[in-house]
């Protein structure tokens, strides 16, 4: 821009053009608001969609899916969406009419009030089932089926109302990847299941798969059961690899998990196994492949949703989308010494670990800043001594020379010692490491900075004078060991950066990063050790193993509590029809038992399925004080049970997003807790407030507090201190509040314990 220099002085109209000039910029800065007669934006509107899955959520890929559908519609702000979430898990494992007729007919009753805009379903079997027995209930609401193999749609599933897409499998770029990567493959073993879309698939791989015919031999397993799979894989040896298409269902008709059975074949396999989607990889799973991203999919059917929803396309028609992409486990590349820079262009590595600098970053930052601290403090030392020296030679040469001016130059120079110490002094107290001198000769301390006396809870009085030996300072190391790091100190000059653990006055222990390095002050030869405290770090990393642990049984419990419900639920559906028939009618109250037992059993696992590390919380906002309202009646039941009382403050609070079923879950474990905990005529209090940016919920109770040696562990699945606990409340509890980005801490004593969950405000409360 041009500078403007005046070369007269300025007049006024020159003054007021300046001043438009300001004002119009001042005006485009300003942000956009609606002109002058223009309306405002319309509101949301609300839309109804159901999601209906032939397998439970807890299938593996449903939650990605899930997850990438939900995000794609929430990125439309002209909707609202209500979702509701179906599964037609038990007729994979019945063929009996009389079962579907009973699922259609609860959706009859479900639904009659209140008919979704649109419904998304998974797989023809999902499809067909609409078709087949929901025409009276949803008519021709459109529905959008998506399929995760791509199958030769039934004629008269094409009704005018449905429209359909799939993702395209592409072996032959696996193919190609397995042969980029390891050359040295001579036999390329193909995996693949019984299923109807699965049969589809393999009748298309050689074909597909021609190519490579005359590079690589290629074997196909695929009319095995899951035990002969798994033996025929273990015994793969030499040059080869395994190519893990899917397998959901194996030659006896038996059903399975493809990502449980992909990770069970690698554990076995002495030769690399690539898969197919991105449930295949990680967690000691498939090495990588070219896979099929299920959260990919879920965005490219919720932007069909969206189309049909917002009348932008109309239903019908057949889509290919494609949603591929190269993923590999970083863990599996080391296995099978794969490079990393041998991997395609844009190749998704997970399970990566942090490298050195951010694993060690703070302590390296520590080293760095210890050294500098020790630079500059020998540096100040040494000026501070050479400075003595000087100002003596000076001191005997004025002596002679200028004896009249003697007493007003000492008086000088000692005014600039005195300041050069009260810098070092500075320096030294107010450092934010923690820094000691010792005399070598005897180990007694000569000099500490207030920081070393804040760790470890000492007055400077009790410790200048004494050894670290006497005061039983050190925490980690016998006297043996303390003699041979002083040798060390002697030959070396220094020790280097060490973690070293101290114990304070009040019996804690804290760890620090220590450095010792050898000085001299004076005749004296001593030993400056300065020492950074990274007790909080250590904390962290506890708390992040805990996480880890958590994780582990997460994805034990989802997979365990699977296997065990679905044969329990086809159970229980049978022993309900069978109650209903009259032959059976003088066994009605032992199927009732029976029933009863089963949903006992259920309850159970549904505990253990709540440390799943996938499960998605329905976060929804809400007025916490109401759901706990709803629930104290129940609380207050098995509290006269047991001969206790609990009560409920609640405080002012504003809206918070939660998932009222788990919120539930979440209480009920900590008051039941709670309630266990104390003797008769014990009370339990509820109570909610705001703090800041947070909503607080505590259960306080007046029992005789959390022992010592379970503080540190609570939060451990099945760590319990009852007789016939499973150890799996907290652990529970943790789990709820992860997924609600919550935290919970607790406070405890001999008159009681307090467990604190705090809940971030909704965005559009946190100005309330």
């Amino acid at each position: 821009m041009r500078n403007i220099r005046f070369t007269n002085p300025p007049n006024l109209p020159g003054i007021l053009r300046l001043l438009a000039l300001a004002l119009g910029l001042l005006i485009l800065l300003l942000p956009a608001g609606p002109a002058y007669g223009e309306q405002a934006a319309p509101p949301p509107v609300d839309k109804k969609v159901l999601l209906l899955y032939p397998r439970s959520m807890d299938f593996p890929f449903y939650a990605d899916f899930t997850a990438g559908f939900k995000q794609r519609l929430a990125a439309e702000a002209s909707l609202r969406i209500d979702y509701s979430t179906e599964n037609l898990e038990i007729l994979a494992y019945t063929s009996d009419d009389t079962v579907a007729r009973a699922i259609a007919a609860a959706f009859r009753q479900k639904y009659r009030d209140n008919r979704p805009d649109i419904i998304v379903v998974h797989s023809l079997n999902g499809a067909r089932f609409l078709a087949n027995y929901c025409g009276d209930i949803f008519g021709d609401t459109p529905v959008v089926a998506f399929n995760t193999r791509p199958v030769e749609i039934d004629p008269a599933l094409r009704r005018p109302h449905y429209t359909y897409c799939h993702p395209e499998l592409d072996p032959a770029r696996n193919a190609a990847l397995i042969l980029d990567l390891l050359p040295a493959v001579r036999q390329l073993y193909v995996v693949m299941g019984r299923s109807e879309s699965e049969l589809k698939v393999l009748g298309d791989l050689p074909r597909q798969l021609a190519p490579f015919a005359g590079q690589v031999a290629i074997t196909y397993l695929d009319g095995l059961s899951l035990p002969d799979l798994t033996a025929r894989v273990a015994a793969i040896d030499g040059p080869a690899a395994v190519l893990f298409v899917d397998f959901a269902r194996d030659a006896g008709g038996a059903l399975h998990f493809p990502a449980k059975v992909v990770r069970s074949l690698a554990a076995v396999a002495k030769v690399p196994v690539f898969g197919s989607y991105t449930t295949h990889i990680g967690a000691d799973g498939a090495v990588g492949g070219y896979v099929l991203n299920m959260g990919n999919l879920g965005k490219a059917v919720g932007e069909q949703t969206l189309a049909l929803l917002q009348g932008r396309a109309a239903p019908g028609g057949v889509e290919t989308v494609d949603i591929a992409e190269y993923r590999f486990d970083w863990r599996g590349l080391n296995r099978w010494a794969i490079a990393a820079a041998r991997l395609p262009a844009g190749s998704i590595v997970v399970n990566k670990p942090p490298s050195v600098w951010q694993s060690y970053k703070m302590p390296l930052l520590g080293a760095l800043l210890f050294a500098a601290a020790i630079i500059g403090l020998l540096v100040a030392l040494i000026a501070l001594h050479s400075r003595r020296r000087l100002e003596a030679e000076r001191r005997a040469l004025l002596h002679e020379v200028l004896l009249g001016k003697k007493e007003e130059i000492i008086r000088e120079r000692t005014s600039e010692l005195y300041e050069a110490e009260e810098r070092f002094q500075r320096i030294f107290h107010n450092s934010p490491a923690m820094i000691a001198i010792y005399s070598m000769a005897d180990d007694k301390h000569l000099e500490v900075n207030q920081k070393y006396l804040d760790v470890l809870g000492y007055t400077r009085g009790e410790v200048i004078g004494r050894t670290a030996k006497e005061l039983r300072l050190r925490a980690d190391h016998t006297d043996r060991e303390a003699e041979a790091r002083r040798h060390d100190l002697l030959i070396a000059g220094e020790i280097p950066l060490a973690e070293q653990k101290f114990r304070t006055k009040s019996g804690e222990t804290v760890t620090a990063l220590t450095t010792v390095t050898t000085i001299q002050i004076g005749d004296e030869q001593c030993l400056i050790a300065i020492m950074q405290d990274i007790s909080e770090e250590k904390r962290l990393e506890a708390d992040l193993a805990r996480l880890d642990r958590l994780n582990l049984i997460g994805e034990m419990a989802a997979g365990i509590g699977h296997e065990v419900r679905n044969p329990m639920t086809t159970v229980r559906g049978y022993l309900q029809m069978f109650q209903l028939r009259k032959e059976f009618h003088r066994y009605k109250e032992q199927f009732a038992t029976m029933i009863e037992e089963l949903d006992r059993a259920n309850t159970i696992i549904s505990e253990f399925l709540s440390l799943a590390k996938n499960k998605v919380a329905d976060l929804k906002p809400g007025r916490l004080n109401d759901s706990l309202a709803a629930i104290l009646p129940l609380l207050q039941a098995d509290a006269l049970r047991t001969g206790h009382f609990v009560g409920l403050n609640a405080g002012q609070i504003p809206v918070i997003d939660f998932d009222e079923k788990e919120l539930r879950q979440l209480v009920l474990n900590l008051v039941r807790n709670a309630l266990e905990a104390m003797p008769a005529g014990g009370a339990v209090t509820i109570a909610t407030c705001r703090d800041g940016d947070h909503v607080v919920l505590a259960v306080r109770d007046t029992g005789p507090g959390i022992p010592k040696r379970v503080i540190k562990k609570i939060g451990t699945p099945f760590l319990t201190t009852k007789e016939n606990g499973t150890g799996l409340g907290l652990s529970v509890c943790y789990r709820i509040a992860e997924r609600h980005r919550a935290t919970i801490d607790f406070t405890t004593g001999k008159n009681g314990t307090t467990f604190y969950v705090r809940f971030p405000l909704a965005p559009d409360s946190a100005g309330d």
